[in-house]
């Protein structure tokens, strides 16, 4: 909480018992108050584009996962509801993130005729409209990072682009984040009556720019709120971190995640607190140093601790040349040869992190949350499984 919080704004009456698992989770993250205020909103808005129901009484069900307040007969959002917000702020914000990222594939109409003063309407299609539901506008000032641009990809740069944009918009909600989820939905619905084709845009955009460390605050909506609050937090980001994989070449997932559990656990539950406070170098330095995990067996070692082959295998060495073959095609830039030195292979596993997703894992002075720190670990444990694949002898030092 900031300074200037106000203390009420942390309180929510009758929480459900997925905004509780959501409030804990985000506390857990290391996630500051005003970025959670500006995410609520987001998720709200996503979920009006990306949840896609047979009937209203289907979407008012799930949407009441995280507000009971949220009314099953119009209008959905009670009177006097979700409404402390800077409107303005918002939409500029949320126009520049569209107009830098999507560059001239993002044109809003304007609907705003000079002629017409506050407070008067006009009609689009039939329906009225008032002067102040004008659609997307920037003024062109810049409250995003520069690396906000149509060649971000990066998921450094993303993280840091959605990470300001929820701290922004945050800051402009002036309610807990129940009012902030509530809010989502009032303002989508005012824009959408303005720019449909826009508003929608946005919302996919702000949807697909989501990194690991915010993506899960999304996917624990398609559970109980029980299951949603088990497991350990840097499981949540790595998962939203493999996002895709599990499908696209899940023994690679099945391998980064066992070695993510046995490096940090003793046993089921019981952490090994030593990896848990090591530093990212210190992790880096654990991980990679870990050469008995793959042998001239490939990955046969881990049968030997009774982790199943991937479905559709009788062993693990039917999903190796699949795995290597996958690896190749997402240009997976393996090291060749045998560093002479483990600060070698060390120096090529930063070098790696940086190029593929850059992130600096060595840099110390770097004020990192633990979402930050798993997100990075979930780099390493990538790389460092990714390398040995293809190149058993990448970090086996003479």
């Amino acid at each position: 909480m900031s300074e200037n919080q106000d203390p009420d704004e942390l309180e929510i009456e009758d929480p459900t018992p997925m905004m509780e698992v959501w409030r804990k989770d985000a506390d857990e993250f290391g996630i500051p108050f005003e970025v959670q205020k500006g995410l609520m909103f987001l998720t709200a808005i996503e979920l009006r584009v990306s949840y896609q129901t047979k009937s209203v009484k289907e979407w008012i069900g799930f949407t009441r996962t995280l507000s009971s307040k949220i009314s099953e007969s119009a209008p959905h959002i009670p009177k006097d509801e979700g409404v402390a917000y800077s409107w303005g702020d918002i939409s500029a914000l949320l126009t520049e993130f569209a107009k830098r990222f999507v560059g001239d594939g993002f044109s809003p109409r304007s609907f705003m005729p000079a002629s017409l003063g506050a407070g008067q309407t006009f009609k689009i299609e039939g329906k009225p409209y008032s002067v102040l539901d004008a659609g997307w506008a920037w003024d062109g000032n810049s409250r995003l990072p520069d690396c906000l641009c149509e060649e971000t990809w990066l998921m450094a740069d993303w993280d840091e682009v959605m990470t300001s944009l929820c701290a922004q918009i945050g800051k402009a909600i002036h309610m807990n984040l129940e009012g902030a989820y509530l809010a989502g939905f009032l303002f989508f619905e005012r824009q959408y009556r303005a720019d449909q084709e826009a508003t929608q845009q946005i919302a996919q955009i702000v949807s697909g720019m989501m990194p690991p460390k915010f993506m899960w605050f999304r996917h624990m909506l398609n559970f109980e709120a029980e299951m949603a609050g088990q497991g350990n937090p840097m499981a949540k980001v790595l998962d939203c971190f493999l996002r895709g994989i599990p499908d696209e070449a899940p023994l690679l997932y099945r391998l980064v995640t066992f070695l993510s559990d046995q490096l940090h656990y003793e046993a089921p539950g019981k952490k090994k607190q030593r990896i848990w406070d090591a530093s990212l170098t210190d992790f880096a330095y654990v991980v990679s140093s870990q050469r008995n995990w793959f042998t001239g067996n490939a990955v046969a070692y881990w049968s030997d601790y009774g982790a199943q082959p991937p479905e559709g295998y009788t062993s693990d060495h039917q999903g190796v040349p699949e795995l290597i073959e996958y690896l190749r095609e997402k240009e997976w830039d393996t090291p060749e040869g045998r560093p002479e030195t483990h600060r070698d292979a060390m120096g090529v596993l930063g070098q790696q992190i940086e190029a593929r997703w850059g992130y600096r894992i060595f840099d110390d002075t770097e004020a990192l949350t633990p979402a930050d720190n798993w997100t990075r670990r979930a780099c390493i444990l990538h790389a460092c499984v990714s390398n040995s694949v293809l190149n058993p002898d990448w970090n086996n030092v003479s």
